[in-house]
């Protein structure tokens, strides 16, 4: 059981962490469809193991950015199921301008900032 006395890990200010959160803020997704995602679609933008994903999931969790709740669907296993938190679309909003704003970041093809630049306002 977590001690409630010790500090929470810190997040890292990464493009994984801006991924987890942006695949997250236009609907709920269980962790396998995550990792496939990344695997299958951005394999050649970013690389991200599944144990390192999953533990970014819980450690987001912890920090109130995501939640996640147990389904079940037939004979299936039970898979954990992420939603962001209205504290994780303000965090991912933040992170994601930083990111922006990081002149390095915005010379590599295909980064991470990039696909989700339209969540920013206009201005």
């Amino acid at each position: 059981m977590d001690n409630p006395s010790l500090p929470l890990p810190a997040l890292p200010d990464d493009e994984r962490v801006l991924l987890l959160l942006g695949l997250l803020t236009s609907q709920e997704r269980h962790g396998y469809e995550i990792n496939e995602f990344i695997e299958r679609q951005l394999g050649c933008v970013i690389h991200l193991k599944k144990a390192t994903a999953y533990q970014l999931l819980e450690r987001l969790e912890q920090h109130g950015l995501i939640r996640s709740h147990t389904e079940q669907h037939g004979a299936r296993p039970t898979r954990k199921v992420y939603a962001l938190t209205e504290s994780g679309q303000t965090h991912f909003m933040e992170l994601l301008q930083r990111q922006l704003a990081d002149e390095e970041i915005l010379v590599v093809s295909g980064s991470v900032p990039l696909m989700f630049c339209e969540h920013l306002p206009q201005e």
